[in-house]
């Protein structure tokens, strides 16, 4: 179940605001094998994103939490990558279980979503259904 060796040619970016969720998660990732930034807002989220394009270092998945109280959320980078026409891997994470963005993630231009909390197993799940290595 963890450690995969598909995992080390795929790079993450996991945005959340919320210092446990970065650290449980990012964990997570490491242990299922792949390498995984953190960022705290959608601001700083869109600029690794961006370094890493154009050091030809591109991130496989970018996880973004839906809601980050005072700064750029989930949606707003959604829409920012659309703009700029950057071809990602996208799941959104929330705990507003009920929101249109987690319940009808597609319609936003999210590839995935998952409800906090989430099982390593959902995680996983998740991950074998986003990332591919050829």
């Amino acid at each position: 179940m963890y450690m995969n060796e598909q995992a080390k040619a795929h790079r993450i970016l996991l945005m959340d605001d919320e210092d446990i969720i970065l650290d449980l998660t990012s964990r997570m990732l490491n242990l299922f094998g792949y390498d995984v930034d953190t960022a705290i807002d959608g601001t700083r989220a869109l600029r690794m994103i961006e370094t890493a394009i154009s050091e030809n270092r591109p991130y496989s998945l970018v996880i973004l939490d839906l809601v980050i109280p005072g700064g750029i959320g989930g949606k707003e980078v959604i829409l920012e990558l659309k703009k700029q026409n950057i071809d990602i891997n996208t799941m959104v994470i929330s705990g507003y279980h009920t929101d249109p963005a987690i319940t009808d993630h597609s319609s936003f231009g999210f590839d995935y979503a998952l409800k906090k909390p989430f099982r390593m197993q959902e995680m996983q799940k998740a991950l074998n259904t986003l990332l591919t290595v050829d």
